[in-house]
């Protein structure tokens, strides 16, 4: 008798096939195991070995596996919201309406985190095709409902807050996205990706010194055990406000202030902000401040 290769074992395996980019062999192994007349695993090994493959943008096996994985599991929540989340961008709109209609006769107080935010995800592609506004403004409730059903179950967790925002966003409601995350800052000692959220509106608003107050938030906020944020960004952005409040104050013989724009850059390309876009933009800063101060910035970064 052939011996079954469990879905945790094909997880281990994809990662060594992905490691070598032995992709043959690792489509062989998936055909594989989904022909297999048992295909045998938990709920965690169906998920990951689906995002090992939403990672690589094929969204169709991940889904034939998280079909497999339903097959088995018929109402767990993280496989149908997995399914959502992967079944939106490989046409299989039907399918997802069928999950998404058995995920909510689930009561919620059985959902992860995952069935409420790529559930809200869901109905956002749902929303995109609502042409009148009086049916978006049913809608928009819907959404705001589940949205409070999150924060309800997962009362300290900054991804309630960050989703709701997210809803205000979707419909053109900033200031009510603005009063949301605000409103994490209150409840939550340390919540980076509110804070860092916060500092790019006021930033894009052109209020710098607003800005800059999130963003000191978000840095004391990073120091967490697992990396919620792309830190290159935070001191690059903290950088960029501090060389717009110097430019609008014509603070160019401050040299204290010079030399901490002159660190945060340094920082954020040490932490792969290199890319050429963000790169460019620290170039020009740089410019600048040594033309006008007279301070450059190799005298200061070794």
């Amino acid at each position: 008798m052939e011996r079954i290769v469990t879905i945790g074992e094909a997880e281990r395996m994809v990662k060594e096939y992905s490691y070598e980019e032995n992709d043959e062999a690792l489509y062989e192994l998936v055909e594989e195991i989904l022909s297999q007349e048992k295909v045998v695993g938990s709920i965690d090994d169906f998920h990951n070995l689906a995002v090992d493959f939403s990672r690589r943008d094929d969204y169709e096996t991940a889904c034939n596996i998280l079909e497999k994985g339903l097959e088995q599991f018929p109402r767990a929540v993280d496989l149908l919201a997995d399914y959502l989340q992967n079944g939106l961008n490989c046409d299989r709109g039907k399918l997802c309406e069928e999950y998404f209609d058995r995920l909510m006769k689930i009561p919620m107080m059985r959902w992860t985190w995952r069935g409420f935010s790529f559930g809200i995800d869901y109905m956002k592609s749902l929303a995109d095709n609502i042409e009148t506004e009086e049916e978006l403004m049913e809608w928009k409730k819907k959404m705001l409902n589940l949205a409070d059903s999150y924060y309800k179950y997962f009362s300290y967790n900054e991804d309630t807050f960050l989703v709701k925002a997210d809803v205000y966003q979707y419909f053109n409601d900033r200031e009510k996205e603005i009063e949301i995350l605000e409103e994490a800052l209150e409840k939550i000692k340390s919540c980076p990706r509110c804070s860092l959220r916060l500092a790019d509106i006021f930033f894009d608003r052109g209020e710098y010194k607003q800005a800059l107050e999130y963003i000191e938030k978000c840095k004391y906020g990073a120091v967490q055990t697992q990396e919620k944020i792309n830190q290159g960004y935070v001191y690059y952005l903290s950088g960029l406000c501090k060389a717009a409040n110097v430019h609008q104050s014509s603070s160019y013989e401050n040299e204290e202030m010079i030399k901490d724009i002159y660190t945060d850059f340094s920082i954020a390309e040490r932490l792969k902000m290199s890319f050429s876009s963000y790169k460019k933009v620290m170039e020009r800063q740089i410019y600048i401040l040594e033309s006008k101060s007279g301070i450059l910035f190799d005298s200061v970064i070794n």
